[in-house]
């Protein structure tokens, strides 16, 4: 029987215990090849390395979640309120951008360029940004019902 094999062999014949001992040092009883071949492994395999070209995942700009779901509805419900109220004679547009009486297809328009623009030059949004302006637009939005209901009464 060859040294190889012996070895090969005995490394087999030894328990996971005694494998244990030899690492740790207690090589008391034990034929040096066996010794050698507990503290070098058999094999020789070479690792190899797996080069994983791996593209980055950027978070979407626009993800909807509650915070983004109220930004929506409240802005819905501005251009709903600001469209309904200035039909009233005696309402005007306070926003100059807009003018007096601009129409429904000017407050969206604006509204999405004012969109368009934060979200392309102040990118990514943030959650805290849109709590801040759901706050500020909701108070948008209680002033319009409050003037609607004021109209109403006096228009």
């Amino acid at each position: 029987m060859s040294i190889s094999m012996w070895l090969l062999f005995s490394l087999n014949a030894l328990s996971l215990e005694q494998i244990n001992l030899i690492e740790r040092g207690y090589e008391c009883c034990y034929a040096q090849e066996v010794i050698d071949g507990v503290q070098q492994p058999i094999d020789n395999h070479q690792s190899t390395k797996i080069n994983l070209d791996l593209h980055t995942v950027k978070e979407p700009a626009f993800k909807l979640n509650w915070t983004w779901t109220v930004f929506i509805g409240l802005q819905i419900l501005d251009v709903y309120t600001t469209d309904s109220v200035l039909k009233y004679e005696c309402v005007q547009e306070l926003n100059p951008v807009l003018g007096k009486k601009p129409s429904l297809s000017k407050l969206i328009a604006v509204k999405l360029a004012l969109f368009y623009a934060v979200n392309k030059y102040y990118a990514p949004i943030k959650d805290s940004d849109l709590v801040a302006s759901n706050f500020l637009l909701a108070a948008a939005v209680a002033n319009n019902f409050n003037v609607w209901n004021k109209a109403k009464s006096k228009c």
